[in-house]
C-alpha cells in the first residue's frame, strides 16, 4: 500500500499575485538569444528547399553557385555520408518509424523540406546562392489534409510506408457495455479544429563553433530539447556527448513547436566541425 500524506497549510503562492524576476532584463532589450551569439569569423548557412509537397530530385546543379562572391561550400546528402542514418521520429508511443532525413537525396515529401545548403561568408550572399541553385525536381502525387490522406486510394506521403497513418490510439473507460445499453440515446458527432501551430516571437535559429578549450562543438540554439540536440549532433559528428555543448539561451516562445530536434541544427553543427 502506498500512502500519501499532504500539508493541510497552503502555499505561499497560491491565492496571491507573485511578480515576475525576469521581466525587467527582457523588456529593456538585454536578453540574450541565438541569433545575438556572433563569433568572429562566422559564415553563414542556408538551405535549398522544395516549393512542391512531393517530388523525386533527379538532379542539384551547383555548377553557377561554387563560385559566386563569398561561397565557402554547397553540399548535398552526397557530400554528407555521416547524415545518413537520419533523425529518429518524435511522436507517441507505437508510432510507425521511418526516421526523418536530415538532407534529403532522392525525395521530398512537404514544401519547404531542404535538399542542399550554402555556406557563405554573409548571410545575403547564402540566400543569393541559394536563389542561384537549379534543381530538376519531378512532381509526385500529393495529399493535403487528414481526411484526404487515410481515405480510399490516397497518394502516399512516403512510398515506402504502408499507409498514411502513423498512429491510431483507442481510449475507454469505465463500463462502455453499460453505457451504450439498449435504452441509451447514443449521438456521433464530428469535430473538426483548425490548424494550430506555436507562432513563437523568436523563430527558429541556431549558431555553431568549435570549442578550443574542449576539441568539441559549442551549439547555440533555440531549443526546448538541449539534450536531444546535443546527442543528435554527437551521433552524426562522431563526437562524445561531453564535447557537445548546447546552449538554449532566452527562448522566445516555444509551446512545444521546438520540442525536437531539427535537422538544422545538426547541419550547422555540421558546418561548423568540418569547416
Amino acid at each position: 500500500m502506498v500512502r500519501n500524506q499532504y500539508s493541510s497549510s497552503v502555499p505561499e503562492h497560491i491565492g496571491r499575485s507573485t511578480r515576475r524576476v525576469e521581466d525587467r532584463r527582457l523588456i529593456t532589450g538585454q536578453g540574450r538569444y541565438a541569433n545575438d551569439i556572433r563569433p568572429e569569423g562566422a559564415l553563414h548557412v542556408a538551405f535549398c528547399r522544395s516549393p512542391v509537397p512531393h517530388a523525386r530530385i533527379r538532379a542539384v546543379d551547383r555548377s553557377g553557385v561554387t563560385e559566386m562572391p563569398g561561397v565557402v561550400a554547397v553540399w548535398t546528402a552526397e557530400d554528407l555520408p555521416e547524415i545518413a542514418p537520419g533523425l529518429s521520429d518524435f511522436g507517441p508511443p507505437g508510432l510507425e518509424q521511418r526516421g526523418r532525413p536530415i538532407l534529403n537525396r532522392d525525395e521530398v515529401n512537404y514544401a519547404g523540406e531542404a535538399y542542399a545548403l550554402v555556406v557563405a561568408a554573409t548571410n545575403y550572399g547564402a540566400h543569393d546562392a541559394v536563389e542561384a541553385m537549379l534543381a530538376e525536381l519531378d512532381p509526385l502525387p500529393a495529399v493535403a489534409g487528414s481526411l484526404n490522406a487515410i481515405a480510399g486510394g490516397a497518394p502516399l506521403v512516403h512510398g515506402e510506408m504502408k499507409s498514411n497513418v502513423a498512429s491510431s490510439t483507442a481510449t475507454q473507460f469505465g463500463d462502455i457495455g453499460a453505457a451504450f445499453a439498449a435504452d441509451s440515446v447514443v449521438a456521433k458527432v464530428s469535430l473538426r479544429t483548425d490548424r494550430v501551430a506555436g507562432a513563437a516571437m523568436e523563430p527558429r535559429c541556431v549558431t555553431a563553433a568549435y570549442d578550443a578549450e574542449t576539441g568539441g562543438l559549442k551549439v547555440w540554439t533555440s531549443t526546448q530539447s538541449i539534450f536531444g540536440v546535443r546527442n543528435a549532433i554527437a551521433s552524426v559528428t562522431g563526437l562524445p556527448e561531453e564535447k557537445v555543448r548546447v546552449i538554449a539561451e532566452d527562448v522566445g516562445g516555444g509551446f512545444g513547436a521546438k520540442g525536437m530536434v531539427f535537422p538544422e541544427e545538426v547541419l550547422t553543427a555540421l558546418v561548423a566541425w568540418r569547416l
